[in-house]
Protein backbone atom coordinates (compact mmCIF):
# COMPACT_ATOMS: atom_id res chain seq x y z
CA UNK A 1 0.00 0.00 0.00
CA UNK A 2 1.80 3.41 -0.74
CA UNK A 3 1.20 6.63 0.85
CA UNK A 4 -0.61 9.41 -1.26
CA UNK A 5 1.48 12.45 -0.80
CA UNK A 6 -0.67 14.70 -2.78
CA UNK A 7 -2.84 14.53 0.23
CA UNK A 8 0.28 15.54 2.58
CA UNK A 9 0.20 18.85 4.59
CA UNK A 10 2.96 20.88 5.85
CA UNK A 11 2.72 21.73 9.40
CA UNK A 12 1.38 24.76 10.43
CA UNK A 13 4.04 27.61 11.51
CA UNK A 14 2.56 26.87 14.96
CA UNK A 15 3.35 23.45 15.39
CA UNK A 16 6.52 24.14 14.48
CA UNK A 17 7.30 27.08 16.72
CA UNK A 18 5.63 25.08 19.99
CA UNK A 19 7.47 22.25 18.61
CA UNK A 20 10.75 24.30 18.63
CA UNK A 21 10.09 26.02 22.05
CA UNK A 22 9.50 23.16 23.75
CA UNK A 23 13.00 21.12 22.21
CA UNK A 24 15.18 25.01 23.63
CA UNK A 25 13.31 24.22 26.79
CA UNK A 26 13.79 20.88 27.30
CA UNK A 27 17.22 20.78 26.27
CA UNK A 28 18.02 24.09 28.48
CA UNK A 29 16.49 22.30 31.61
CA UNK A 30 18.53 18.91 30.99
CA UNK A 31 21.71 20.87 30.88
CA UNK A 32 20.64 22.14 34.34
CA UNK A 33 19.21 18.80 35.32
CA UNK A 34 22.85 17.83 36.01
CA UNK A 35 22.41 14.20 34.18
CA UNK A 36 25.19 13.88 31.85
CA UNK A 37 27.16 16.61 32.50
CA UNK A 38 27.81 19.55 35.08
CA UNK A 39 25.20 22.40 35.34
CA UNK A 40 25.92 25.40 33.06
CA UNK A 41 27.21 28.48 34.75
CA UNK A 42 24.40 30.42 33.26
CA UNK A 43 21.49 30.39 30.67
CA UNK A 44 23.54 31.89 27.74
CA UNK A 45 26.43 28.94 28.20
CA UNK A 46 23.56 26.29 27.56
CA UNK A 47 22.07 28.37 24.71
CA UNK A 48 25.56 28.32 22.83
CA UNK A 49 25.75 24.67 22.55
CA UNK A 50 24.97 23.22 19.31
CA UNK A 51 21.62 21.42 20.18
CA UNK A 52 20.42 24.90 21.33
CA UNK A 53 21.41 26.84 18.47
CA UNK A 54 19.77 24.43 16.20
CA UNK A 55 16.51 25.36 17.65
CA UNK A 56 17.70 29.33 17.96
CA UNK A 57 18.10 28.93 14.32
CA UNK A 58 14.69 27.41 13.55
CA UNK A 59 12.90 30.14 15.80
CA UNK A 60 14.74 32.63 12.89
CA UNK A 61 12.85 30.19 10.24
CA UNK A 62 9.46 30.16 11.68
CA UNK A 63 9.65 34.23 12.57
CA UNK A 64 10.61 35.01 9.16
CA UNK A 65 8.17 32.89 7.45
CA UNK A 66 5.52 34.25 9.98
CA UNK A 67 6.85 37.94 8.29
CA UNK A 68 6.45 36.77 4.77
CA UNK A 69 2.96 35.42 5.31
CA UNK A 70 1.95 38.43 6.58
CA UNK A 71 3.62 40.47 3.71
CA UNK A 72 1.35 38.24 0.84
CA UNK A 73 -1.55 39.52 2.68
CA UNK A 74 -0.81 43.52 2.78
CA UNK A 75 -3.14 44.00 0.45
CA UNK A 76 -6.58 42.22 2.45
CA UNK A 77 -9.39 44.34 4.28
CA UNK A 78 -7.44 47.36 6.04
CA UNK A 79 -9.62 46.79 8.99
CA UNK A 80 -7.35 43.84 9.63
CA UNK A 81 -4.12 46.17 9.63
CA UNK A 82 -3.80 45.94 13.95
CA UNK A 83 -4.07 42.73 13.97
CA UNK A 84 -1.72 42.40 11.33
CA UNK A 85 0.69 44.38 12.84
CA UNK A 86 0.59 42.50 16.22
CA UNK A 87 1.28 39.48 14.29
CA UNK A 88 3.79 41.00 12.71
CA UNK A 89 5.57 42.05 15.55
CA UNK A 90 5.01 38.25 17.82
CA UNK A 91 6.82 36.48 14.70
CA UNK A 92 9.35 39.56 14.29
CA UNK A 93 10.23 39.09 18.45
CA UNK A 94 10.79 34.99 17.20
CA UNK A 95 12.98 35.82 14.56
CA UNK A 96 14.98 38.69 17.30
CA UNK A 97 15.41 36.24 19.57
CA UNK A 98 16.99 33.77 17.89
CA UNK A 99 19.16 35.95 16.01
CA UNK A 100 19.93 37.23 19.39
CA UNK A 101 21.56 33.65 20.78
CA UNK A 102 22.94 32.98 17.32
CA UNK A 103 24.53 36.60 17.83
CA UNK A 104 25.04 35.86 21.64
CA UNK A 105 27.21 32.67 20.19
CA UNK A 106 29.80 34.01 18.28
CA UNK A 107 30.85 37.78 20.62
CA UNK A 108 29.54 37.10 24.06
CA UNK A 109 32.44 37.67 26.56
CA UNK A 110 31.90 36.97 30.06
CA UNK A 111 34.42 37.07 33.27
CA UNK A 112 34.45 37.81 37.07
CA UNK A 113 36.84 39.99 38.97
CA UNK A 114 37.22 40.24 42.84
CA UNK A 115 38.67 43.14 44.31
CA UNK A 116 38.69 44.65 47.90
CA UNK A 117 38.51 48.74 48.21
CA UNK A 118 41.60 50.60 47.49
CA UNK A 119 42.74 47.70 45.46
CA UNK A 120 43.29 48.03 41.56
CA UNK A 121 44.14 45.29 39.00
CA UNK A 122 44.73 45.17 34.68
CA UNK A 123 41.93 44.00 33.14
CA UNK A 124 44.12 41.10 31.53
CA UNK A 125 43.68 37.23 31.17
CA UNK A 126 44.81 36.57 34.30
CA UNK A 127 43.14 38.59 36.78
CA UNK A 128 39.90 36.98 36.31
CA UNK A 129 38.57 35.06 38.58
CA UNK A 130 39.15 30.85 38.15
CA UNK A 131 36.32 29.24 35.73
CA UNK A 132 34.64 32.68 34.93
CA UNK A 133 36.37 33.72 31.74
CA UNK A 134 34.11 33.00 28.97
CA UNK A 135 35.10 33.78 25.54
CA UNK A 136 33.28 33.19 21.81
CA UNK A 137 35.22 33.53 18.19
CA UNK A 138 34.65 36.78 17.97
CA UNK A 139 33.87 38.47 21.37
CA UNK A 140 35.74 42.07 22.33
CA UNK A 141 37.72 41.94 26.02
CA UNK A 142 37.80 45.21 28.05
CA UNK A 143 41.24 46.56 28.33
CA UNK A 144 42.76 48.86 30.78
CA UNK A 145 42.59 48.49 34.64
CA UNK A 146 40.19 49.22 37.07
CA UNK A 147 40.24 50.72 40.96
CA UNK A 148 38.23 49.75 43.19
CA UNK A 149 37.47 53.20 45.64
CA UNK A 150 34.62 52.12 48.17
CA UNK A 151 32.04 49.56 48.62
CA UNK A 152 28.55 50.32 50.73
CA UNK A 153 26.22 50.10 52.51
CA UNK A 154 27.88 47.94 55.33
CA UNK A 155 26.23 48.51 58.72
CA UNK A 156 28.45 48.99 61.08
CA UNK A 157 26.99 47.93 64.35
CA UNK A 158 23.59 46.31 65.04
CA UNK A 159 21.80 47.08 61.51
CA UNK A 160 19.88 45.09 58.95
CA UNK A 161 21.63 42.36 57.00
CA UNK A 162 22.25 44.54 53.09
CA UNK A 163 21.43 42.22 50.16
CA UNK A 164 22.16 45.03 47.84
CA UNK A 165 25.54 47.00 47.21
CA UNK A 166 27.12 49.48 44.93
CA UNK A 167 31.10 50.11 44.40
CA UNK A 168 32.43 53.16 43.15
CA UNK A 169 35.14 52.47 41.06
CA UNK A 170 37.47 53.89 38.52
CA UNK A 171 37.59 52.61 34.76
CA UNK A 172 40.92 53.59 32.65
CA UNK A 173 41.11 52.60 29.60
CA UNK A 174 45.15 52.67 28.80
CA UNK A 175 47.96 54.77 31.02
CA UNK A 176 47.63 57.60 29.12
CA UNK A 177 43.64 58.32 29.31
CA UNK A 178 41.59 59.68 32.64
CA UNK A 179 40.32 57.54 34.43
CA UNK A 180 36.19 57.67 34.20
CA UNK A 181 33.87 57.14 37.60
CA UNK A 182 31.64 54.08 37.40
CA UNK A 183 28.82 53.68 40.31
CA UNK A 184 28.64 49.94 40.04
CA UNK A 185 25.41 48.36 41.95
CA UNK A 186 24.16 44.83 42.21
CA UNK A 187 20.53 45.63 41.12
CA UNK A 188 21.45 47.86 38.63
CA UNK A 189 24.62 47.13 36.30
CA UNK A 190 26.78 50.34 35.12
CA UNK A 191 27.53 50.02 31.35
CA UNK A 192 31.29 51.65 30.39
CA UNK A 193 32.39 51.15 26.40
CA UNK A 194 29.88 48.52 25.50
CA UNK A 195 30.59 46.32 28.59
CA UNK A 196 28.12 45.61 32.00
CA UNK A 197 29.46 46.04 35.12
CA UNK A 198 27.72 43.96 37.97
CA UNK A 199 28.20 43.66 41.70
CA UNK A 200 27.42 39.35 41.80
CA UNK A 201 28.59 39.09 45.75
CA UNK A 202 30.60 41.56 48.49
CA UNK A 203 32.00 40.39 51.96
CA UNK A 204 34.92 41.50 54.01
CA UNK A 205 38.50 40.88 53.38
CA UNK A 206 40.29 40.71 56.93
CA UNK A 207 44.57 41.54 57.37
CA UNK A 208 45.89 38.16 58.44
CA UNK A 209 49.40 38.06 59.32
CA UNK A 210 51.55 34.88 60.28
CA UNK A 211 54.52 35.10 62.48
CA UNK A 212 56.98 32.96 63.50
CA UNK A 213 58.28 32.68 67.59
CA UNK A 214 61.24 35.21 66.60
CA UNK A 215 58.46 37.50 64.97
CA UNK A 216 59.95 36.94 61.66
CA UNK A 217 56.53 37.43 59.40
CA UNK A 218 55.68 34.93 57.37
CA UNK A 219 52.43 36.01 55.83
CA UNK A 220 51.14 39.50 54.82
CA UNK A 221 47.62 39.25 53.12
CA UNK A 222 44.31 40.66 52.74
CA UNK A 223 42.01 37.16 52.28
CA UNK A 224 39.07 37.17 50.47
CA UNK A 225 36.69 35.52 52.66
CA UNK A 226 32.60 35.38 52.76
CA UNK A 227 32.22 37.00 56.14
CA UNK A 228 28.89 38.75 55.58
CA UNK A 229 26.44 38.86 57.04
CA UNK A 230 28.16 39.25 60.48
CA UNK A 231 29.11 36.00 62.75
CA UNK A 232 29.21 33.60 59.19
CA UNK A 233 32.17 31.59 59.30
CA UNK A 234 34.45 30.97 56.62
CA UNK A 235 38.35 29.00 56.21
CA UNK A 236 41.51 29.79 55.03
CA UNK A 237 44.96 27.50 54.61
CA UNK A 238 48.61 28.08 54.08
CA UNK A 239 49.24 25.06 52.40
CA UNK A 240 52.70 26.29 50.88
CA UNK A 241 53.76 27.02 54.97
CA UNK A 242 51.61 25.08 57.36
CA UNK A 243 49.04 22.28 57.40
CA UNK A 244 46.42 24.08 60.23
CA UNK A 245 43.20 25.34 59.01
CA UNK A 246 41.69 28.69 60.38
CA UNK A 247 38.05 29.17 60.62
CA UNK A 248 37.07 32.69 61.06
CA UNK A 249 34.41 35.05 62.04
CA UNK A 250 33.97 38.58 61.76
CA UNK A 251 31.57 41.18 63.89
CA UNK A 252 31.90 44.92 62.56
CA UNK A 253 31.02 45.68 66.56
CA UNK A 254 31.78 43.65 69.59
CA UNK A 255 27.71 44.38 70.56
CA UNK A 256 26.71 42.11 68.07
CA UNK A 257 28.42 39.70 70.44
CA UNK A 258 26.89 39.45 73.80
CA UNK A 259 29.24 36.40 74.82
CA UNK A 260 32.13 38.36 74.19
CA UNK A 261 31.52 41.54 75.81
CA UNK A 262 32.96 41.36 79.82
CA UNK A 263 34.20 37.90 78.88
CA UNK A 264 37.47 38.41 76.72
CA UNK A 265 37.92 42.36 77.41
CA UNK A 266 36.55 43.72 74.20
CA UNK A 267 34.79 46.40 75.22
CA UNK A 268 34.34 47.81 71.99
CA UNK A 269 35.11 48.19 68.42
CA UNK A 270 35.50 44.99 65.89
CA UNK A 271 35.73 41.22 67.08
CA UNK A 272 37.05 38.18 65.54
CA UNK A 273 35.88 34.39 66.18
CA UNK A 274 39.20 32.43 65.72
CA UNK A 275 39.66 28.85 65.52
CA UNK A 276 42.78 26.92 64.35
CA UNK A 277 42.46 23.24 63.71
CA UNK A 278 45.30 20.91 63.11
CA UNK A 279 44.01 17.51 61.83
CA UNK A 280 41.68 16.83 63.95
CA UNK A 281 42.90 18.72 67.25
CA UNK A 282 41.66 22.08 68.07
CA UNK A 283 44.21 24.51 68.80
CA UNK A 284 42.64 27.78 69.74
CA UNK A 285 39.07 28.76 69.76
CA UNK A 286 38.90 32.20 71.00
CA UNK A 287 37.40 35.90 70.55
CA UNK A 288 40.17 38.42 69.70
CA UNK A 289 40.43 41.87 68.73
CA UNK A 290 41.96 43.52 65.77
CA UNK A 291 45.93 43.24 65.51
CA UNK A 292 45.71 40.97 69.11
CA UNK A 293 48.43 37.91 69.05
CA UNK A 294 47.04 34.15 68.89
CA UNK A 295 49.72 31.25 69.78
CA UNK A 296 49.25 27.99 68.71
CA UNK A 297 52.05 26.00 68.15
CA UNK A 298 55.49 27.56 67.77
CA UNK A 299 53.30 30.50 65.53
CA UNK A 300 51.58 33.74 65.97
CA UNK A 301 48.66 34.63 64.11
CA UNK A 302 47.51 38.39 64.48
CA UNK A 303 44.15 39.28 61.90
CA UNK A 304 43.89 43.65 61.64
CA UNK A 305 41.14 46.20 59.67
CA UNK A 306 38.93 44.12 57.94
CA UNK A 307 38.61 45.81 54.31
CA UNK A 308 35.44 45.02 52.04
CA UNK A 309 35.56 43.38 49.08
CA UNK A 310 33.21 43.02 45.99
CA UNK A 311 33.31 40.39 42.67
CA UNK A 312 32.63 42.27 39.85
CA UNK A 313 31.23 40.42 36.82
CA UNK A 314 31.85 41.87 33.85
CA UNK A 315 29.99 41.47 30.31
CA UNK A 316 29.87 42.08 26.77
CA UNK A 317 26.70 40.56 24.20
CA UNK A 318 25.41 42.38 21.29
CA UNK A 319 23.26 39.35 21.05
CA UNK A 320 21.24 40.35 24.27
CA UNK A 321 20.56 43.75 22.61
CA UNK A 322 18.98 41.66 19.85
CA UNK A 323 17.11 38.77 22.56
CA UNK A 324 15.89 41.47 24.84
CA UNK A 325 13.95 43.40 21.53
CA UNK A 326 12.86 40.17 20.54
CA UNK A 327 11.20 39.15 24.16
CA UNK A 328 9.45 42.57 24.54
CA UNK A 329 8.06 42.03 21.17
CA UNK A 330 7.04 38.77 22.10
CA UNK A 331 5.58 39.15 25.50
CA UNK A 332 3.47 42.43 24.02
CA UNK A 333 1.64 39.70 21.02
CA UNK A 334 1.05 37.94 23.83
CA UNK A 335 -0.71 40.20 25.72
CA UNK A 336 -2.66 41.22 22.87
CA UNK A 337 -3.84 37.88 22.09
CA UNK A 338 -5.00 37.83 25.58
CA UNK A 339 -7.08 40.40 25.56
CA UNK A 340 -8.07 39.49 22.21
CA UNK A 341 -9.86 36.21 24.03
CA UNK A 342 -11.00 37.70 26.65
CA UNK A 343 -13.11 40.35 24.31
CA UNK A 344 -14.75 37.17 22.22
CA UNK A 345 -15.48 35.81 25.24
CA UNK A 346 -16.81 38.53 27.08
CA UNK A 347 -19.23 39.15 23.65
Amino acid sequence: MGIDFGTYRRPSRVFVLITTVSYLAGYVLLRYSGLFSLPPENIFRALHAWPALLGAGMLVLVGAAGLAALRSRAGEDPIRLSGNLAAGAGWLGLLLIGAGIVTSSFTRFEGSVTLHESQEAALAATVYDAGTLYRRRFSREPNGGILMEAVAPFPQAGGPVVRGFSAEARLRKDPASPPRALKIGSLFPAMADGFLFRIAEAGYSPHLFLFDLSGNSLLDIYAIMRLYPPGAEDSFRFDKIIPHTFYLRYYPDVSLLSSATGTVGIRSGPAYEVRIVRNLDLLADRYAAPDELIRFDSLFLSVGDSRRWVRITIVRDPGMVLLLAGLVLTILRAISLGIRRTETIRY
